[in-house]
């Protein structure tokens, strides 16, 4: 613990900006990722959750203000792409992100990387009428198969040759599976969980516990923006560390 706080208290020192507050713009899918990430209805969308409260003290360590904001998903990467925001919580390395987003140096480990912010799998839903069992095989997931717009295992299922029908939202797409009864939609289990306690979705669906993939998830900042410098990112990161392993929170698989 020492040997942290004086590490973080090297970084800062090199890192802090010595003007005045800028401002961050930070973006998140308008998806819930409760309790990472979430929308608080009661407070006109604002948007919450562990991981919102963790990087807004970070930032404010390294003498930034951050405002965050939620959109689809797509639209946050466009805005990250065009430097419309600085920040975006929280998305999984591919080369291509890479050319327009800093990760952590080692991000390209995937789940092996020291400075992810989470490891959630994706799970098969189902409806209950369909007794499905994932047994590992990508080419007998129930069609059709549905998944989010622009996320990276609805690309690599796509790239694999499997026919997959994109939606904007987890919740349009389970929707569509409970008016149908047929198919499957591929989620984040953490999402999952939150939407299966719904009666809307309960009762109707369930979810295979065998993960389709595990994703690592991390904080992505603009190279277009470019007002996070490699110092205070590399100072951020260390801090994402050490708060996943006080507190053993990001291992949700």
């Amino acid at each position: 613990m020492h040997y942290y706080v004086y590490i973080l208290t090297v970084l800062l020192a090199l890192s802090l900006p010595l003007s005045a507050k800028e401002t961050l713009f930070v973006c998140t899918d308008d998806d819930n990722w409760f309790p990472y990430v979430y929308l608080e209805k009661k407070h006109k969308n604002e948007v919450k959750g562990i991981v919102v409260s963790l990087t807004k003290d970070i930032f404010k360590q390294l003498g930034y203000e951050a405002k965050y904001s939620a959109f689809p998903w797509l639209r946050c990467m466009e805005k990250l792409k065009n430097g419309s925001v600085d920040v975006v919580i929280a998305g999984t390395y591919t080369p291509e992100r890479a050319s327009y987003a800093h990760f952590p140096s080692d991000a390209h480990k995937m789940v092996d990387s020291e400075y992810v912010l989470a490891r959630d799998p994706f799970v098969v839903i189902t409806h209950r009428d369909n007794h499905f069992i994932y047994r590992g095989n990508d080419s007998e997931l129930p069609k059709p198969l549905r998944s989010q717009y622009g996320y990276n295992i609805t690309n690599q299922l796509k790239n694999s040759g499997l026919p997959v029908e994109e939606y904007y939202s987890n919740k349009s797409a389970l929707d569509d599976l409970v008016r149908s009864k047929t198919g499957s939609v591929l989620i984040n289990r953490m999402s999952a969980d939150n939407l299966l306690d719904d009666p809307k979705y309960g009762k109707h669906l369930h979810f295979n516990s065998t993960p389709v993939r595990v994703t690592p998830y991390f904080i992505m900042f603009s190279k277009k923006s470019n007002k996070v410098g490699l110092n205070q990112r590399e100072a951020f990161y260390q801090q994402i560390k050490a708060w996943r392993l006080q507190t053993g929170a990001g291992y949700v698989y």
